[in-house]
């Protein structure tokens, strides 16, 4: 059996400390900013960087044409250039969203000022976002999260979430934006997205989130594959949780690799995430590798984990 390689590690709350402070703002509770090095049996793992967190800056008057790079998805693009995913899908229609190639040249549409929220109505009415739940580094910093929901009919892809950050009176005092965990988020499922600020604002009280944008899959062109998951097993102890077993991407008999990500996130007894992980590799479809990924909380003990896998 050939075995699976490159794995890289997305750290998507990242913090190395444990002595996190949690923040005083009413309604705001526990979050996760401590993770370590997993086990991965047949992999070679690469530290890679913290996930897509974008200030959104004010786009040009004039049409931009921008090139795809390396290690770049449709919701980066849209958080770079504060346009939606939508916008942007329909100003280049010979473009598949999951599927962009470096080189790819893509129009931006323009727009005057930041961008405000265009979803489509039907996906805005089916998606929950939960309260963030924010903590404070000893450092300085903050870490936000939120559980994106889709309660439609219809699955979903590059969901991105904007949080606001505002002061006693509501005024908005700065915004950053991020993808969720993974890009694709099924009927009926929830995702967490996460969000750092290097330093807390002054003024800062609470956190507001709202849906910046969201694309439905499209069936007939969708370039996902179905992952297996076998032998599965959980292991929680206190701030130490464990999911391992043997996975397989299954694909057409003429497709021998598919990338896949694997991820992974940590809830406490109320329900607040206290934890995400993120794995990326590409592995060879139709046959079953070993995985293995940990993740941590340093803000109190692990109820659950939830794990998450998409290829294509």
């Amino acid at each position: 059996m050939k075995k699976a390689s490159s794995f890289g590690i997305i750290v998507l709350i990242l913090s190395g400390c444990r002595g996190i402070q949690r923040t005083d703002n009413s309604g705001v509770s526990k979050l996760t900013p401590f993770v370590m090095q997993a086990d991965i049996n047949v992999i070679t793992e690469t530290p890679e960087s913290v996930t897509e967190v974008v200030s959104t800056p004010v786009p040009t008057a004039a049409p931009t044409i921008h090139v795809v790079a390396l290690g770049e998805t449709i919701s980066s693009i849209a958080l770079l250039y504060g346009v939606p995913m939508d916008a942007i899908t329909k100003a280049n229609p010979g473009v598949k969203p999951t599927v962009l190639i470096v080189g790819d040249e893509l129009v931006i549409p323009t727009s005057n000022g930041r961008q405000s929220v265009v979803v489509d109505p039907v996906i805005l009415e089916n998606i929950q976002i939960s309260d963030p739940d924010c903590v404070r580094t000893r450092d300085g910093g903050l870490w936000c999260a939120v559980l994106v929901e889709n309660h439609g009919q219809e699955d979903l892809e590059n969901v991105v979430v904007t949080f606001s950050f505002r002061d006693s009176d509501g005024n908005v005092i700065e915004e950053k934006s991020a993808p969720t965990l993974m890009r694709f988020t099924a009927a009926g499922t929830a995702i967490p997205t996460v969000v750092f600020l290097e330093h807390i604002p002054l003024m800062y009280v609470d956190t507001h989130a709202i849906l910046f944008s969201a694309l439905a899959v499209e069936t007939s062109t969708s370039t996902y594959l179905t992952v297996e998951v076998e032998e599965e097993t959980r292991t929680l102890n206190g701030m130490e949780g464990v999911i391992s077993g043997r996975m397989r991407v299954k694909a057409e008999q003429d497709r021998d690799r598919a990338d896949i990500w694997i991820g992974a996130a940590a809830f406490d007894v109320d329900g607040a995430i206290i934890g995400v992980r993120r794995l990326e590799s590409s592995v060879t479809t139709n046959e079953m590798f070993n995985f293995n990924i940990t993740i941590y909380s340093s803000v109190g003990s692990i109820d659950r984990v939830v794990l998450y896998t998409e290829a294509y």
